[in-house]
């Protein structure tokens, strides 16, 4: 690997119309300085600035450089998380590195409200105006709105034709709103009331909007005409006042068929009656005075559960009204499976970054690696580390769904350290004679190497400290005979390398070296038969 690449970090969030710097190293590991090219990929161009598209780097060194997001503050820009990869390509050699990453766009909130016209007027004989509610999502989230109407007055009542609203980022969507007076005033001068819509969002109840409006009531008759008829109207209302009412009840749930521990709501409503009792499968529910009102139902296990509800006034009771509600089981979570956890190195040097891949189920909320601990990201496939201590290290990652079942899978990664001492010339004048014996000149260079030693499987002699460096000897070689060259660094690691030179099969005739042992290498460098000085 001549260059390598990594990000600061896996995740980036970020509020759209805010900046994130994301910082990025590269480490030339080539011999020779290089030219490199950044870009990023996977997500909108225009959010992205490149600073430095290009930029140079001495060989065996690294740098850091930044690209900078910044998602515009729009309700396009959509909360949740965006993966990109950040590509490096060597303008040298063509070779491109990549390093994958999340940009996680937080919510923002921003509900608007208009109602049109901003007044109406009722009367005795059109008891209710229709608004229109036009409801704007200007955020970049999804909102289910509750909407719910007042007036200082107490005497104004609200109906929706759809309530609660769904509206998506950047959806407008308009509801019509029926506003009617709760008591007709039919002889009275003109009343107007000031009322408000306001609208709360189910899934994050701090955001709220509102917007006003005016409801005129007109009476039927001026105040003058109003009292002769009031007089009329109090004979009829004696006599009818004195006519018994039976009262009547009604009652609904928002879903006949329900989910175990899933709640849902049963209203009702009751008229001409002071008290009203509700029970479920038998059992009392509901009792008291509240002739209209709505309550939560929680089922904690699946059946049939039968409501059954009366109003009454004194000794006088309604006919009982029974709704049935079928409630289900919910669906079983499928446990946790991890399909496929690898390292893509089980032996890496120190330092040396090696890359985890993993892959599981839909059904996991939850991974987790150990022995680092931290969490990983669900969106990622794999996981970048890096080790600065040898030994052998065990990953392990442990998978969870929502019911807290796991399982684990893990794997081994071996960690060693490697000499700084480097050989970076050893040969030998020639890789087969003609004719053994005959002289070899064995030439080698080394770098950083506090100790040097050449032997030829038989013989071991220490190179002389000036010659450890650059060097040359002349060795008589009697048969095949393979060189090796040893360095050892100042924690005493050690680097090899090796040169063969072969003799003919079967020793020539008359050759007084045919039947010699080895290759002879001096125990003394200084014999006339060595020699030392520059590379060969």
């Amino acid at each position: 690997m001549s260059f390598a690449v990594r990000l600061s970090s896996d995740l980036f969030s970020v509020e759209a119309g805010s900046t994130v710097p994301i910082g990025i190293q590269i480490a030339n590991r080539s011999e020779e300085a290089d030219q490199f090219e950044l870009e990023i990929e996977g997500i909108d161009p225009e959010w992205a600035a490149v600073p430095v598209a290009n930029f140079s780097l001495p060989a065996q060194e690294s740098a850091a450089e930044k690209i900078f997001l910044k998602p515009p503050r729009v309700s396009e820009s959509l909360a949740g998380d965006y993966p990109f990869v950040v590509r490096v390509r060597s303008l040298n050699t063509g070779e491109s590195r990549t390093s994958q990453g999340v940009l996680q766009i937080k919510p923002f909130h921003y509900i608007s409200m208009e109602i049109g016209p901003k007044k109406g007027h009722i009367g005795p004989f059109n008891r209710r105006f229709d608004f229109a509610l036009t409801v704007m999502n200007l955020g970049n989230t999804d909102h289910h709105l509750q909407l719910v109407g007042f007036d200082p007055e107490d005497a104004c009542t609200f109906d929706f034709d759809n309530n609660p609203v769904a509206v998506s980022p950047g959806q407008q969507k308009e509801v019509e709103v029926s506003v009617g007076g709760k008591r007709p005033k039919w002889f009275s001068g003109v009343r107007l009331h000031g009322f408000t819509i306001t609208a709360r969002s189910l899934d994050t109840p701090s955001v709220i909007s509102s917007a006003q409006g005016q409801l005129e009531r007109r009476p039927l008759l001026s105040p003058g005409a109003a009292f002769f008829l009031i007089f009329v109207l109090l004979l009829g209302s004696a006599w009818f006042a004195l006519l018994p009412k039976p009262p009547r009840f009604h009652m609904e749930a928002d879903t006949m068929e329900a989910v175990r521990g899933v709640p849902f709501k049963v209203s009702w409503f009751a008229s001409n009656a002071n008290e009203v009792a509700i029970t479920v499968n038998g059992r009392a529910w509901v009792s008291g005075n509240r002739t209209s009102a709505d309550r939560t139902f929680l089922p904690d296990t699946a059946g049939t559960y039968v409501f059954e509800g009366y109003a009454s006034h004194d000794a006088k009771q309604s006919p009982s009204e029974r709704i049935v509600v079928s409630v289900k089981e919910p669906p079983p979570i499928a446990d946790p499976v991890i399909n496929q956890f690898k390292v893509s190195k089980t032996q890496v040097k120190v330092n040396e970054p090696f890359t985890l891949s993993y892959n599981v189920s839909p059904s996991v909320t939850k991974l987790t690696l150990s022995p680092t601990g931290e969490e990983l990201n669900l969106k990622l496939n794999e996981k970048e580390i890096t080790r600065s201590t040898p030994g052998v290290i065990e990953y392990k990652i442990v998978a969870e769904n929502t019911t807290g079942k796991s399982v684990s899978a893990s794997v081994k990664v071996t960690v060693v350290e490697t000499s700084a001492a480097n050989i970076i010339v050893f040969t030998a004048s020639t890789s087969k004679l003609d004719v053994c014996p005959a002289p070899v000149t064995i030439a080698w260079q080394t770098a950083t190497a506090v100790r040097a030693e050449l032997s030829d499987g038989s013989h071991t002699i220490a190179l002389d400290k000036d010659k450890i460096e650059q060097g040359s000897m002349d060795i008589v070689v009697n048969q095949t005979s393979t060189f090796t060259l040893t360095v050892y660094d100042d924690k005493g690691l050690t680097t090899r390398k090796m040169v063969q030179v072969k003799c003919p099969t079967a020793p020539r005739p008359n050759d007084p070296g045919g039947s010699a042992g080895g290759a002879g290498v001096d125990p003394n460098p200084t014999a006339p038969r060595s020699t030392s000085g520059g590379g060969h």
